[in-house]
């Protein structure tokens, strides 16, 4: 006869197949609940979620998501957990996603978070982001614009692999490391702008492979164009220095100033509400 088939809630599988009374049975489990079509592992201790991937049938597009995506920083279930992690190939291979908004509290983008997302034209990043995985958005072909902020501090493999399209680019003083072919295939780049005093120790020739680097401007903080000039990669460009204080970067596209941040002591400093903090975030008395 047919051996009956247990179904039971997603997640509670391996506790069912451990348990003597049901494990002889055919265990399958419900789908995995969807948030706005969204999908998220919870870490109950914690009561934080990491956006994940739910992988629907191979060859077609996994997840079906509107143009703007504006990620949660909050997903209430049975409590209220902080969007802390975008997850591996969180929303790799969407074929409709245009813009994604994440929120802050967001410290880490998985390995191949973004990849392949075709129509992704542009990312709005928070502060606080400390990783960005390998593969991160490789091959987001319509990306144009990225503006990686303080509290960076690593950028893996391929990060922006063959992103063909992204014409300008900031790195914050916080990054301490760009890992191999990081920009391979950036062909488009015209501009770099990075606010380390200190250029990164880039041990792989190959971050920026492809390029033609000595046609990218390469923006400095003020009063270190001799140390870029003196280090590996960094010196091919075509290097001039900026003024953070001044600067385009205290203005966005919505034309409200932002943070104003500057340079003191070789140090990226950052005002906000009248007080000012370092490039960690702390209090600067």
């Amino acid at each position: 006869g047919h051996e009956p088939k247990l179904i039971v809630p997603y997640g509670s599988q391996a506790a069912y197949q451990a348990d003597v009374r049901w494990n002889d049975l055919e265990i399958t489990t419900m789908p995995r609940p969807s948030f706005d079509g969204l999908y998220f592992d919870f870490d109950e201790t914690a009561q934080t979620a990491t956006l994940t991937y739910e992988l629907k049938q191979k060859s077609i597009n996994y997840i079906a998501l509107p143009e703007t995506v504006v990620l949660p920083a909050t997903i209430n279930k049975d409590n209220t957990y902080t969007l802390t992690a975008i997850g591996d190939f969180a929303l790799a291979y969407n074929r409709t996603v245009e813009s994604v908004t994440i929120p802050e509290g967001v410290t880490s983008l998985g390995n191949s978070a973004f990849e392949m997302c075709e129509k992704l034209s542009a990312v709005s990043l928070p502060e606080g982001i400390e990783t960005i995985g390998s593969f991160c958005f490789n091959l987001c072909k319509q990306l144009q614009a990225v503006h990686l902020q303080e509290g960076l501090v690593s950028m893996g493999t391929l990060a922006f692999y063959q992103c063909e399209n992204l014409t300008t680019v900031s790195l914050p003083s916080t990054l301490v490391s760009i890992d191999d072919n990081a920009f391979d295939g950036c062909t488009a780049l015209a501009e770099l702008t990075n606010y380390n005093p200190m250029p990164q120790d880039i041990a792989a020739k190959n971050v920026f492979n492809k390029l033609n680097v000595a046609s990218v401007t390469l923006r400095v903080p003020q009063g270190s164009l001799s140390a870029y000039q003196n280090a590996p990669v960094w010196q091919d460009f075509n290097i001039v220095e900026f003024d953070p204080q001044q600067g385009i970067d205290g203005i966005n596209h919505k034309s409200e100033i932002i943070n104003p941040k500057f340079i003191k002591d070789g140090q990226l400093l950052i005002e906000r509400n009248g007080k000012t903090y370092n490039a960690l975030g702390t209090e600067i008395q």
